[in-house]
């Protein structure tokens, strides 16, 4: 419960964090993940997600939003799992060259399916190139840290690379 409470209070920062910015665009995205673990004895798994969020300025320009996502996963300590993934985002843009976007940010995550509740938080770091004037393809990284259990590194670095549409 305690952490739990943890969870909420950083969700609630985050969301908190996007009000108050100027507002531009919202932005829908569809993707396809990936996880691999940082151990030689571990697993690795793959998914598919969405996100809905919006774009705007707060000092820099940023983008704010959830992320849903659907992962099978396979290690050798769990055996293979079906997991669901629900996180709160923040993006800032901080390199802008003519098509390429440069952005860091962080999530905090809930993870739930056919194990117990994992919740993270998780730096990550990743580029948006614009393919047309609304449609950008994305490449994002993160490692997350498992607020269960006294932000204790995951041992995973995830990734994923999907589309985005603004509207």
């Amino acid at each position: 419960m305690k952490n739990m409470i943890k969870v909420v209070v950083l969700m609630a920062a985050m969301l908190v964090a996007g009000i108050g910015y100027s507002q531009d665009s919202w932005v829908f995205g569809l993707g396809g993940s990936g996880a691999t673990s940082t151990k030689s004895s571990g697993g690795s798994g793959f998914g598919i997600g969405f996100d809905l969020g919006r774009t705007g300025n707060l000092l820099l320009p940023i983008q704010t939003g959830v992320r849903q996502g659907l992962t099978y996963a396979n290690s050798d300590a769990n055996g293979s799992q079906t997991l669901l993934n629900t996180a709160l985002y923040n993006d800032w843009t901080v390199f802008t060259h003519k098509a390429l976007e440069v952005f860091v940010g962080a999530n905090v995550a809930a993870t739930y399916g056919n194990t117990k509740p994992l919740f993270t938080i998780a730096p990550e770091a990743g580029v948006r190139l614009a393919v047309k004037k609304d449609v950008n393809l994305v490449g994002r990284v993160q490692y997350g840290f498992d607020l269960n259990d006294h932000a204790r590194q995951q041992d995973y670095i995830s990734y994923e690379v999907g589309i985005q549409f603004k509207f």
